[in-house]
């Protein structure tokens, strides 16, 4: 059998979408333990072009939310392409760009959120 080693990127990746939503829990004022609202949420964008980069993530998602932090890296599919992940600080933020951006045109390719 062949074994293939996750790259640095994907390990990133796997570490970023595993924890796509952080709840916190603190103290109400009668002691009992309240979850908050999650506090920030992560999506991934497929198919930006190869010239994509913050300016372009930026300009495509901050319609959306506030962006906490975001990564691309090479499609490792397809070599003309680029995929990120966005971290909103908002949950309804991220859901709104998944909604949003899910088949937008960007220099003629539509996007797959």
């Amino acid at each position: 059998p062949c074994v293939v080693k996750q790259s640095e990127a994907e390990k990133n990746f796997t570490h970023l979408t595993s924890a796509v939503i952080t709840h916190s829990t603190k103290r109400g004022s009668q002691g009992a333990a309240e979850h908050s609202e999650p506090s920030s949420a992560c999506i991934q964008l497929l198919h930006l072009p190869s010239s994509a980069d913050g300016t372009l993530l930026e300009g495509l998602c901050s319609e959306f939310g506030t962006i906490h932090t975001f990564e691309i890296w090479p499609d490792d599919q397809n070599s003309s392409r680029c995929k990120a992940s966005v971290r909103f600080t908002r949950p309804e933020h991220a859901a709104a760009a998944l909604a949003g951006l899910d088949n937008r045109k960007v220099e003629g390719q539509a996007l797959v959120a």
